[in-house]
């Protein structure tokens, strides 16, 4: 079934669209025609065609964060899945805010990582050259997160 959509480009040079479809539990294809897209070359596109499920965000939960005097002051915090898969994370440095929105229900855990060397990652130890692995620090409690409910924490 069609589904009516509008598209707007994220960049100057039109080389980034976003698609606006509407909020509902559904499976959306996009197809793209032969020829519809030119580069600055004159190259055209053959077809393309994605497939895929998007879930509405009643169906999804969200969790709201802030750390407070967090020692080191900088680190890299990362959400992950009772499974330890990492699902989001953000760097952060003193105070910080953020939002996890769009989460499927579930049991979710936060880390951090001091991120000794700011290299953005976490850093295994070396028995060579006597460097320890960077410490992960994990918050106390597991997180549960229902369809269409914001958990706030405060770390």
């Amino acid at each position: 079934i069609p589904v009516p959509f509008s598209i707007q480009t994220k960049n100057q040079g039109g080389t980034k669209v976003e698609f606006s479809l509407p909020d509902e539990d559904q499976g959306i294809s996009i197809m793209v025609l032969p020829g519809a897209i030119r580069d600055f070359y004159g190259r055209v596109n053959d077809s393309i065609q994605w497939s895929f499920t998007r879930v509405a965000e009643r169906s999804t939960g969200s969790i709201s964060l802030k750390l407070n005097n967090l020692i080191p002051e900088r680190g890299l915090l990362q959400l992950v899945d009772d499974k330890d898969v990492v699902i989001r994370e953000r760097t952060f440095s003193g105070v910080f805010k953020t939002m996890f929105a769009r989460l499927h229900p579930g049991n979710y855990r936060l880390r951090i990582i001091i991120d000794d060397n700011n290299n953005g990652k976490w850093d295994p130890g070396d028995h060579l050259t006597q460097t320890l692995p960077e410490e992960v620090v994990y918050y106390r409690d597991t997180l549960m997160v229902r369809a269409n409910w914001e958990v706030e924490v405060e770390w």
